[in-house]
C-alpha cells in the first residue's frame, strides 16, 4: 500500500471519529483519538475540529435548542490521541452558556455560545438579494474575452491552456 493510500485512510478514520461524541454527564461529551491534525503543524490539532466539535456536542447536549453564535479562544496546543472533553456551564438569565475543551486536564479551548429555540432564527434574509442564472449560462472566460477591448489582454486570456 502506498503512503498516499495511507494518508487517506488516517484521513477518513480522523473524519469518521470526528462525528462521534460519547455523552459522559448532563453537562460533558467526549470525542476520542485521532484527531484531526492542523496544515502547518500535523502533530496539533486542528482548531476547526475543536470549534466543530464545540457545536455538535451542544446538539447532542441540548437537542431543542440551536447554536446562534459561536466564539472559541484556543489557549493551547491539542494532541492528536487524547480524548477531548466538552463542557457547558449556562450562565443563568442569559442565553449564554460558557465551553472548555479539556484535553490531558488541561483547558485547550474555551467558547462563548449564544443559543436559543429554533424558531429565532432568521427564515429570510433581510437584505434584498438578486436573481442570479445558472452559473453555467455565462460563457466562459475564453468566449468572455472575445468582448475585451485591451489586445494583449484578449491574446492572453484566449492562450490560456
Amino acid at each position: 500500500m502506498s503512503v498516499a493510500s495511507d494518508d487517506v485512510g488516517f484521513a477518513r478514520h480522523c473524519f469518521a471519529n470526528l462525528f462521534l461524541l460519547e455523552k459522559i454527564s448532563r453537562k460533558a461529551v467526549r470525542s476520542h483519538g485521532p484527531h484531526v491534525g492542523g496544515i502547518y503543524k500535523s502533530d496539533r490539532l486542528f482548531g476547526g475540529q475543536s470549534a466543530a466539535q464545540f457545536q455538535l456536542a451542544f446538539r447532542r447536549l441540548f437537542p431543542r435548542i440551536v447554536v446562534q453564535t459561536l466564539r472559541v479562544n484556543y489557549v493551547a496546543p491539542g494532541n492528536l490521541d487524547d480524548p477531548i472533553d466538552y463542557f457547558f456551564d449556562p450562565l443563568p438569565g442569559t442565553a449564554f452558556m460558557m465551553g472548555r475543551a479539556v484535553q490531558k486536564e488541561r483547558i485547550i479551548a474555551s467558547a462563548n455560545i449564544r443559543y436559543g429555540p429554533p424558531n429565532d432564527l432568521l427564515d429570510q434574509s433581510p437584505y434584498f438579494m438578486p436573481s442570479l442564472r445558472s452559473p453555467l449560462s455565462y460563457g466562459s472566460v475564453r468566449e468572455r474575452s472575445l468582448f475585451l477591448e485591451d489586445e494583449a489582454a484578449k491574446r492572453t486570456l484566449q492562450n490560456l491552456p
